[in-house]
């Protein structure tokens, strides 16, 4: 069995944009497949726009696909998404950087675990990669 079996997916977004309100379809995911093995490292690569992002939330049931089939430890993700759901966990943005750098940069969020649970009694946090200051949003 595969951990992660996607076939001939699809995902069309339609919006409506100008003064005319003229429709426009943009196939944001194009007919993709493959499998992905127990014990496997995986990873989607490729440019802006090729979408990676949009394969990812429909592989975690943030988006249902328009058409094509995605299975994660053997559940649909349309027909059982809280089983997949239960069995796949995600980490997304939900806030802006602490940092106050752009996420798309090198932004320290790996350090943000060990920054929460104790608050420095310095004006820098010792656990910080080079001590980042307090003042722009470091320990808490």
């Amino acid at each position: 069995m595969s951990v992660i079996d996607v076939s001939d997916l699809r995902r069309v977004f339609r919006t409506r944009s100008g003064l005319c309100r003229t429709e426009k379809v943009v196939d944001a995911v194009r007919g993709i497949s493959f499998q992905v093995e127990r014990g496997e490292l995986f990873g989607l690569l490729g440019p802006n726009g090729a979408g990676k992002t949009t394969t990812i939330k429909m592989l975690i049931t943030l988006l249902l696909p328009t058409s094509g089939r995605i299975e994660v430890l053997g559940h649909d993700v349309e027909a059982r998404p809280r089983e997949v759901r239960r069995r796949v966990g995600s980490v997304s943005p939900t806030r802006p950087c602490r940092y106050g750098c752009a996420r798309s940069r090198s932004c320290p969020t790996w350090s943000s675990a060990s920054c929460w649970s104790s608050p420095a009694s310095t004006s820098r946090c010792p656990t910080c990669p080079a001590g980042w200051p307090r003042s722009r949003g470091g320990c808490r």
